[in-house]
C-alpha cells in the first residue's frame, strides 16, 4: 500500500509517526534520507510480517528495562509493553514528551533512566 505514496510523503509519515520533537523528526528524517522507496517498502513487509508471530514467549534471563514513549502510537508498541509488564513483573517507564524514538525526543530522560537502571 505504501508503494501508491511519493517516497517523500513515505518518510516524512515516517518520521511524524516515530517521533514528538522537531529533533526527532529531523534525526528520523535524515536517517532515512539513504534509502530508496522499493527498499523502504520492502523494509515496512519485513516489520509487519514479524508482528505475525507476536504471542511468541521469550525469556529473558536478566534484569529488564522497558522504556516506552507516552506518546508512542507505533503498532502495538504501548500494548505489547503493558502485557509483557503484567505478565514478566518489569516496570515500565513512561518516556514524557517522547513517541517510538524516545531516546531522541527525550535523551536526557532516557539517559538518566538507563544510568539508575545499570547503577542498580
Amino acid at each position: 500500500m505504501a508503494s501508491l505514496f511519493s517516497l517523500k510523503t513515505i518518510k516524512q509519515a515516517i518520521a511524524k509517526q516515530n517521533t514528538v520533537t522537531q529533533a526527532g523528526y529531523a534525526n528520523m528524517i535524515s536517517m532515512l534520507v539513504p534509502y530508496g522507496k522499493k527498499e523502504i517498502c520492502h523494509l515496512m513487509g519485513i516489520g509487519y510480517a514479524g508482528f505475525l508471530e507476536d504471542n511468541c514467549e521469550l525469556k529473558i534471563e536478566c534484569p529488564v528495562l522497558l522504556l516506552v514513549g507516552e506518546k508512542d502510537n507505533t503498532g502495538k508498541v504501548k500494548q505489547y509493553n503493558k502485557a509483557w509488564s503484567r505478565r514478566t513483573g518489569s516496570d515500565i517507564i513512561w518516556i514524557p514528551n517522547a513517541a517510538h524514538n524516545s531516546n531522541v525526543d527525550n535523551p536526557e530522560f532516557v539517559n538518566v533512566c538507563i544510568k539508575k537502571f545499570l547503577d542498580n
